[in-house]
């Protein structure tokens, strides 16, 4: 049913059961109102589920914990989803069997890599599959400085050391040294 934009509703409710099963007749709440705003009609490119998340094309999305979501078909209690590396789904990550139009998926997925993903009703009645919906996880992050290898470090620690050592050297030699004048 359409309903017509700029149209006020009006509600109200009543208790008919308790929460303990006694039937009761409550008095009428009050008076609540809603209102249909204009808006854009949303019109379906072809029968089916919709990609909600990630997005059909979307990318940059994060290789770990990605959320799937997609649109309802009526009266449906049961859905499978399909988690591919290939356009044709033979590649599959993951098949699952859900009772809602949510997942999330736990595993670990590839940086700046495509991957596939469709749903179907399995549940009163199978349905057709959806389209397959694609996305591109996110590039890999910047490799940060490299630490110095161990055997230029090891270097670079025994030149400090040597140096220091001649410097204490010196300084004790010309201490004698001064000492010697003195005398």
């Amino acid at each position: 049913m359409v309903e017509p934009a700029n149209k006020t509703y009006y509600w109200r409710v009543r208790v008919r059961e308790a929460a303990t099963g006694q039937v009761i007749r409550s008095h009428w709440s009050e008076e609540g109102s809603f209102s249909i705003k204009a808006g854009l009609p949303v019109v379906s490119p072809y029968p089916g589920a919709q990609a909600l998340k990630p997005a059909h094309g979307a990318d940059s999305i994060p290789v770990s914990s990605i959320a799937f979501s997609w649109t309802p078909f009526k009266g449906v209690t049961e859905y499978e989803l399909v988690l591919a590396k290939d356009p044709a789904l033979t590649d599959i990550i993951v098949r699952e069997n859900l009772p809602t139009t949510a997942y999330r998926y736990g595993g670990r997925l590839d940086y700046d890599t495509s991957y596939f993903w469709q749903v179907s009703a399995t549940k009163p009645v199978p349905s057709e599959p959806s389209p397959v919906f694609s996305f591109t996880t996110t590039a890999s992050p910047p490799l940060s400085p490299a630490a110095p290898p161990y055997d230029k470090l090891l270097q670079w620690l025994q030149i400090s050391t040597l140096i220091n050592v001649f410097g204490f050297v010196a300084i004790v030699a010309i201490i004698i040294l001064l000492r010697k004048r003195r005398i």
